[in-house]
């Protein structure tokens, strides 16, 4: 089972670019967002689902120059990295199906991380 996890600009960007965790999910969200309140619980279901990706949230508030650094101009902004490059970007409070169904196709254009 993947976990999420609450992390930082710091702690992001070393896990975009300098750890080797293959599939990387990030949710930008914020706590007053009634849109963020919906998705939170189906992000949380597709971290169930384990799809071999590493699942974080990030704070967007607490967060304001990341947030300008990667784009996010609405939340949740859901972004999908794997070896420091971006393949995903989801605007939107998507259902655990609709994302999940975005992550697999995702995944499968991709594919697994080669070692």
């Amino acid at each position: 089972m993947s976990v999420i996890r609450v992390v930082n600009d710091y702690l992001l960007e070393d896990l975009i670019v300098g750890s080797d965790v293959g599939f990387l999910l990030v949710a930008f969200t914020t706590a007053g967002s009634v849109p963020c309140k919906h998705f939170l619980p189906e992000y949380e279901k597709v971290c169930m689902k384990s799809l071999n990706a590493l699942f974080v949230r990030i704070e967007a508030d607490e967060n304001p120059s990341l947030t300008k650094i990667l784009e996010v101009t609405a939340v949740p902004t859901t972004l999908l990295y794997r070896d420091g490059r971006l393949l995903g970007r989801w605007e939107g409070p998507y259902t655990a199906e609709a994302l999940t169904e975005r992550l697999r196709l995702a995944i499968k254009e991709h594919g697994r991380k080669s070692s």
